[in-house]
């Protein structure tokens, strides 16, 4: 029977290191592949059975900064009593409505957010002053003074925005004022924000706990 040919290349008196320099060598692009496939088969399976954890607050930020990333409300969540493990805050961040002239879709985001107003998938809802006027005014917002104490109302009273009742002629209080310095300030925005309790919202314990946590970083 013949011999099949032997390698030149391939010396049977090599040692260990000498002929795997040689294999790597020889079938690198084949071992390439074979690597990259193994990762992205790995990765695939990360994604897919990592523990998935459940929404329990979802947050809406409106032009602020929209590179921002951090677990802030998720911290105020773990500090408010509630379990982070198996759950998480959702947080959107990345929408500006301009009404300069500069944004021609400034409307279509503006109905986009008021369509998510009314359909409960806003909680609590960051954004600058006129923007939160303009939804308060069409009564976006939680009478906030009614989820806090007596000795809260009077310590912020300075924080506490109102709005007037086009129809009653009442003032409401409407959201929080959040001067620079806070962390959800420093984090997502420039200088000052305001907060309000969406009058649709679905999460009311872990909202109002993590309204509660915020208000003892004001002043």
């Amino acid at each position: 029977m013949d011999k099949k040919p032997r390698n030149p290349y391939w010396d049977q008196k090599m040692g260990f290191w000498k002929r795997l320099g040689w294999i790597l060598n020889y079938y690198n692009l084949q071992i390439l592949v074979a690597v990259s496939l193994l990762i992205i088969a790995g990765y695939i399976l990360y994604v897919n059975l990592r523990p998935q954890r459940d929404i329990i607050l979802n947050v809406m930020m409106i032009n602020g900064n929209v590179t921002a990333e951090s677990d802030l409300f998720d911290e105020y969540l773990a500090d408010a009593g509630f379990d982070i493990v198996e759950n998480r805050a959702n947080v959107s961040n990345t929408i500006q409505i301009r009404f300069d002239g500069t944004d021609q879709h400034a409307y279509d985001y503006y109905e986009y957010v008021s369509a998510q107003f009314l359909s409960g998938e806003i909680d609590l809802y960051f954004s600058d002053g006129q923007l939160f006027t303009s939804f308060a005014n069409y009564k976006a917002f939680q009478d906030v003074s009614q989820y806090l104490t007596e000795e809260q109302l009077e310590r912020y009273e300075d924080s506490i925005l109102y709005v007037t009742n086009t129809e009653t002629g009442e003032q409401m209080a409407c959201g929080l004022i959040l001067p620079k310095g806070t962390r959800i300030c420093d984090t997502y925005f420039f200088d000052t924000c305001y907060m309000g309790l969406a009058n649709s919202f679905y999460y009311e314990e872990e909202a109002l706990g993590v309204i509660q946590q915020i208000l003892e970083e004001l002043p």
